[in-house]
Parts: structure tokens; C-alpha cells; sequence
């Protein structure tokens, strides 16, 4: 069906396209394709191919498949020296080459975690005696420091915008609201805002934000709509002063020699414009190949703007899906799909659409054909994208089922009387579906939209008998032995001095003890050789061994080396290898070095790393659904259904679709809508993982106790 648009997205290389391409249509094996023909057609454009995608993870796979594709050409031999020479990898990687290639001042330390240069910043402010006084109305109620936290999200600009503020604001439908009944709380929502505003409109004294006491609906509708105009004015006025503190912040951080994370984008654009970076642009037009591109927010899409704009030779590709735009907000699909119209508006680019899927049989595929028209419909429902449908190319059968649990005796009031109900049902089904099951158990996935579902299922069918495997991220590095104690190495290889981490090493590594330690009275170091012959000399003269030979290889060599050495303390996840390889490539192809490595392992102490063992095919495997997305299984089961999803509570102040919101009462309008949206597209991920089977746990008797929150139940017109 969409053969001839496949063939000229791998073939015609002279032509640009942005390419919608939905879950299962191969647009890997279609990327490495055109990869396969520039190399073919134009080998000489390959050392500045640049290929992006969302995860470090991900391009290295592209990386790899793309050679293995290239194995196949007669001139191999000569094309792989150029090809190597490519860069894979993320956007924010890429930036960061190009501050280390253009910017002839320093090199950078990148911060993930800002919250110690956000204080410095602040004391610098006393310091310049900046003039507060055009917002000392917005920080009667906010703190300066609190108002920072959310700095990161504004635009660095050097303009100020000029204030238009009003305070002719009216209270009144407030304190002329009558309920029905008497309502304690709103009495006290009327004494307090009169309380409120004389203290707002007769003194200049300090006073928190109005606040709605009752949990009545239509008072806190009247109560938001009365307070918006306040607190719209205080949010133009935060954005205002935050506007002004934005390039002095960024410019504060630069002087000091460390960059944030977002900040690789904003000072890349700025590098890749100076006298050198323009000759060399100018020059030598780039290729620029964009995975995942509905992931890409607006800045991003304006650097590689930027980049493309210096030769008219360059060329720009993407292939994204916003109907898999799970890990943002509204504001970064319309980002996407923006940009996505105004490419192919341009002379020289096409849109393209794949809708073959080599992943879901007919019966999957039908049933999408038939459920998401309506689900993902921007005609029916505003701002949201649209639904391309699509055409399985498999023969073999496959199944759409939906198993039904009977309603329960009495209406459940906990969550976990509801699972605990659920629970034999689903462990009744997989036993008679594994009755008959030759495949391996790792072809068998449950997906559910949040973690903690998934370890109430994963400890109830352990106890029963079933092997599962969770794929989790639960686990910070600062949690994970491994890499805890590979990064103990690192920090020594850079400072073998350190005494306080040697004799953790020396304690938890080699196994010494503590009171033997203490009885040592030469210097913990391995900066050199150790005199003496007791055992905390010789460990130390070992260690100090290791670290010459860490020193004499490259760091991927070393992190290979030192990776083999710690086996035997313990394995290493695949994630936490991953991570460590993928750091380690990424820091040599910068021409880095070993102190720069340890500050971006840093990083991961306080993040999120998944903690799965490796791959035990004889196990069930449990994944959340945002962790699903680029996977697939044989059977897919989805339990809890119509379970509500609860949502993590937005800490204020909140940057937000381009405003500011500063509590409960001051929420974005098109919260809910934008909750909801995300939730669907997350329901077709979930729906289209499936090689064979799909299979949805109908509970809707089991949650009769409704609350807010939606659940996939209720977006599947069942």
C-alpha cells in the first residue's frame, strides 16, 4: 500500500521528507536503508551525516544496524572509514560536540542537578543590587528563590517586556455566592479573602496567594473565575522578571564554566555562529536524519534549523509519530506537528505517511481501524492528533479478546480489595493460556500505565508458582552496587588522593577491616607506590596498579578493563552496562577525558536507572507503558482496565503551555483535556505492542467507586 512512498524515503537522498510513520512500520529498517543508499550514491557526505534519535541507547543500535547493513556493499572496505566518522547520537550529544569543536574558551561541566548554581545565581543578585522594585508585587507573595525554580523553562531573552498590570479586579460573585446548604468551609473561603484583600489593597505587607477552603465544585469554578485576571497579571509579571534574569543567568553559568542540561542547546546555537563555525558550515553542507521526531520540542527543532541554514546543500529528514507523543505536553506535539506543516511546504520536501505494520495481525489492526478514529480525532477533539490507520501485512491469525471478570458481591472500597479480587482471574488465565504455550515466557508481556500495578502483580504470581521479570526503574545509581562502585574507580583514576573514598574502597571493595584500617599509619593514596608489606599496603599498591593501567588506555578501553575487574564483585544490569559503554563512546568520540567521564556518570546518582536483570527468557515480562513504546510481544495482556490512573500532583509554581500558575486555584484550563489526550495516545502505544494476541482484563465492576482520574476503560468505547 505504501510501497512507492518507502522506496523514495530510502532511495531519493537529493529529496527531503518528514515522515509519519506509526507503530510497527519498520521506520528503522527504513532509516538504515537510506542510510545504505547515501553511502552508496554519495559516500562523500557521510562524515557529516548526522544521525539523531531520542535515547543514547537508541542510536547506538541505529549505529549498529546501519553497519551491519553496510557489510553487504561491494565497497565496504572503503566506505566504512568515512561512515565512521558519522555522528549518532542524541541532540543534546550533538550540541555538546559542536561546544567542544567551536567554542575556543573552555570546556564545560554539565549540571544535572542546578539547585547549587540556582542559590549562587541568587546571592549574585544581592550583590548587583538589581532593582526588584517594577515586581514587588509579585514577591509580596512568592520568594524570589521559589519563582527561580521554574527558570529553566523560560526562553533566554535579552529583551524586557513592559508590564501592563491592572488591580481592578472583582470579588464580589465570591462573597455574593449562596449555597444551597450552609457550607462551613466556604464561610471561611468568604472571612479569610476579606481578610485577603484588605491587607492586599491597603498595606505593602507580605501575604500568601488567596486560597479556596471548601471542596464545593461550582464554588471553586467562581472562585477561579473571579481570582483569574489577579493571577494572570501575577503571571505575566513572573515571566516578566524571570525574562530579565534569564540571560543573566545563563550568562552567570557560562562565566563559571558549567552548562545545564537544556543550556546545550542555547549555547550551541550561539557556537555554531561564530566566525568559525560559519566557514566550516558554509562550506561543508551537513545530512541531518531526525528519529523520533514528535519527541523534539521547540528549541531543538530551532537549532537544527539553525545548522541546516548556512549551506543550501544541507539536507534534513524526520521520521517521528504524534501518535506516540507520550512523555510531553500538549505544547511539544503541536511543536512537532507545526513544524512538520511547515516543512512540506517547502520547495524540495515531502510528507510521506507509512501505514503498513509488520508487527500487529489483521485482527489487532482491524479493531484499531474501527476504535481510534474516534479516539484520536483533532476534528472531535481539539488539539489532538490524528489517527493514520493502518494496514497489517501479516497473513497468520491473531486475536483481539477481552476477558470479562464477574462483578463482585459487594462494591469494593479500597484499591486493593479490587486487585486482590482481580489477581486469581488473571493468574486463572495465564495458566490455561500456558497449558498450551511452546513459546519462550518473555514473549508473554503485562502492561499496565503505572509501576506499582505491576509489582502487586509480579509478587502475587511469584507466590503462585509463574516467573516473571519486571522491567523497573526504581533503582537510583546512588542504589546500584555496580555502578556505585564503578564509579568509586573513576573518581579515583582523577583524584587518587582522595582518602575519605579509598578506605570506602578499601572497606567495601577488598574487604578489609575496619579496624585494620585504623592500625595503618601511612597515606591512603595511589597516586604512588605504597612502602610496607601488610595488607592495607599491598591492597593499596594493587589498586595503584590498576589505576596506571586504567591510565595508559583510552576510556572506553579502560571502562571496558575496569568492567571485567568488578565482575567479580558482582554482574552489571544491561542497562547499567549500557549506560557505562554509551558514556564511555560518547566521551572519547569528544575527545574528552577521564574527569569528564565521572561528570556525566554523576548524573545518574540521583536519576532513575532501570534495575532489570537480563533478559530470562523463561519469564513473564511486566513493563509500564511508557517503557513499552519501541517494543513488542507475541501476547500483550492488559489487566486493571478500568482502573483509574492516577496523576502525580504538579508542584507550583508551574510553567505551563506558556504561563504561569501558582496553586491549586490557578490551574492551567486545559489541564484536563491535556491529561486526557496524552492518555489516549498512551492507550495506542499499549494497544499496538502486540505480534499475535491482544488482551484486555474488562474489571468495570470492580471500580464502581469512581474517581476524576480516567482509566483506559473509560477512553475504549467498550
Amino acid at each position: 500500500m505504501d510501497a512507492l512512498q518507502r522506496k523514495r524515503f530510502c532511495e531519493a537522498i537529493d529529496c527531503n521528507f518528514s515522515v509519519i510513520a506509526p507503530a510497527g512500520v519498520g521506520k528503522t529498517f527504513a532509516i538504515v536503508e537510506r542510510i545504505f543508499t547515501l553511502a552508496d550514491k554519495a559516500p562523500q557526505r557521510l562524515p557529516l551525516l548526522h544521525v539523531i534519535t531520542y535515547t543514547r541507547q537508541a542510536a547506538e543500535s541505529l549505529q549498529q544496524r546501519a553497519q551491519e547493513r553496510l557489510k553487504t556493499h561491494p565497497c565496504f572496505g572503503q566506505i566504512v572509514p568515512l561512515f565512521r566518522q558519522a555522528f549518532f547520537g542524541t541532540i543534546h550529544s550533538l550540541c555538546q560536540h559542536y561546544i567542544l569543536r567551536f567554542d575556543p574558551q573552555t570546556h564545560y561541566n554539565v549540571l544535572q542537578d542546578s539547585s547549587n548554581i540556582r542559590t549562587q545565581f541568587l546571592s549574585s543578585l544581592s550583590l548587583q543590587n538589581f532593582d526588584f522594585k517594577p515586581y514587588e508585587r509579585l514577591l509580596r507573595f512568592i520568594d524570589l528563590d521559589e519563582l527561580l525554580s521554574i527558570i529553566d523553562s523560560i526562553e533566554i531573552t535579552n529583551d524586557a517586556p513592559r508590564l501592563t498590570l491592572s488591580e481592578n479586579f472583582d470579588l464580589s460573585p465570591i462573597y455574593d455566592h449562596c449555597p444551597k446548604r450552609a457550607n462551613v468551609n466556604i464561610d471561611a473561603t468568604k472571612a479569610a479573602l476579606q481578610k485577603w484583600e484588605h491587607l492586599f489593597r491597603k498595606t505593602t505587607d507580605r501575604i500568601p496567594f488567596p486560597t479556596n477552603l471548601s471542596d464545593s465544585k461550582p464554588f471553586a469554578k467562581i472562585f477561579q473565575e473571579a481570582l483569574c485576571s489577579f493571577f494572570d497579571d501575577l503571571g505575566k509579571e513572573a515571566i516578566a522578571l524571570l525574562q530579565v534574569l534569564s540571560k543573566k543567568y545563563f550568562d552567570f553559568r557560562i562565566q563559571r564554566g558549567v552548562l545545564q542540561y537544556k543550556d546545550l542547546i542555547d549555547h550551541a546555537k550561539i557556537c555554531i555562529q561564530n566566525e568559525n563555525a560559519r566557514q566550516f558550515f558554509t562550506e561543508n553542507p551537513i545530512t541531518l536524519l531526525l528519529d523520533e521526531a514528535q519527541d523534539t520540542d521547540g528549541p531543538q527543532f530551532d537549532f537544527l534549523e539553525t545548522l541546516l541554514s548556512f549551506h543550501s546543500c544541507s539536507q534534513f529528514s524526520m521520521v517521528g509519530d504524534p501518535q506516540q507523543a507520550i512523555y510531553g505536553r500538549r505544547a511539544q506535539v503541536k511543536h512537532y506537528l507545526d513544524f512538520h506543516q511547515k516543512l512540506t511546504q517547502r520547495p524540495n520536501y515531502e510528507a510521506l505517511v507509512f501505514s503498513k505494520t509488520f508487527r500487529c495481525p489483521n485482527a489487532i489492526t482491524q479493531t484499531l481501524n474501527q476504535v481510534f478514529p474516534t479516539i484520536l480525532n483533532p476534528k472531535i477533539k481539539p488539539d489532538q492528533v490524528a489517527y493514520v490507520p493502518l494496514v497489517s501485512e501479516k497473513n497468520d491469525t491473531g486475536s483481539f479478546q477481552t476477558i470479562r471478570i464477574p462483578s463482585p458481591p459487594e462494591v469494593f472500597k479500597k484499591s486493593e480489595d479490587a486487585e486482590n479480587y482481580e489477581l486469581p482471574y488473571l493468574l486463572r488465565f495465564l495458566k490455561n493460556l500456558l497449558s498450551s504455550w511452546t513459546d519462550p515466557l518473555s514473549q508473554i508481556c503485562i502492561l499496565a500505565p503505572r509501576k506499582a500495578w505491576l509489582t502487586k502483580i509480579c509478587d502475587f504470581l511469584s507466590k503462585e508458582g509463574l516467573n516473571t521479570q519486571i522491567y523497573s526503574s526504581d533503582k537510583e545509581g546512588r542504589q546500584c552496587p555496580f555502578f556505585c562502585r564503578f564509579l568509586t574507580w573513576v573518581h579515583l583514576i582523577n583524584f587518587p588522593e582522595d582518602s575519605f573514598e579509598l578506605a570506602g574502597l578499601l572497606v567495601y571493595g577488598f574487604q578489609i577491616d575496619e579496624a585494620v584500617l585504623t592500625q595503618f599509619s601511612g597515606s591512603l593514596q595511589i597516586a604512588s607506590p605504597t612502602k610496607g608489606q601488610d595488607l592495607v599496603a599491598q591492597v593499596l599498591n594493587k589498586a595503584y596498579e590498576i589505576r596506571q593501567q586504567l591510565l595508559k588506555q583510552s576510556v572506553w578501553q579502560g571502562t571496558v578493563t575496569l568492567m571485567s575487574l568488578l565482575e567479580t564483585f558482582c554482574m552489571p544490569t544491561e542497562t547499567i552496562a549500557n549506560i557505562l559503554l554509551c558514556t564511555a563512546s560518547e566521551t572519547q568520540a569528544l575527545g574528552q577525558s577521564w574527569a569528564f567521564f565521572e561528570q556525566q556518570l554523576r548524573q545518574y546518582l540521583h536519576k532513575p536507572i532501570e534495575s532489570n536483570p537480563v533478559l530470562d527468557t523463561q519469564a513473564i515480562q511486566c513493563y509500564t507503558c511508557h517503557k513499552a513504546k519501541g517494543l513488542e510481544w507475541d501476547t500483550v495482556i492488559v489487566p486493571f482496565f478500568f482502573r483509574p490512573i492516577t496523576y502525580t500532583k504538579f508542584k507550583y509554581p508551574l510553567f505551563y503551555d506558556n504561563h504561569i500558575f501558582f496553586n491549586k486555584d490557578h490551574q492551567p484550563p486545559t489541564l484536563a483535556a491535556d491529561r486526557r489526550y496524552e492518555l489516549e495516545r498512551l492507550l495506542y502505544v499499549t494497544c499496538t505492542r502486540a505480534k499475535k494476541n491482544l488482551i484486555f482484563i474488562d474489571d468495570k465492576g470492580l471500580w464502581s467507586t469512581r474517581t476524576n482520574e480516567p482509566s483506559f476503560g473509560d477512553l475504549w468505547p467498550m
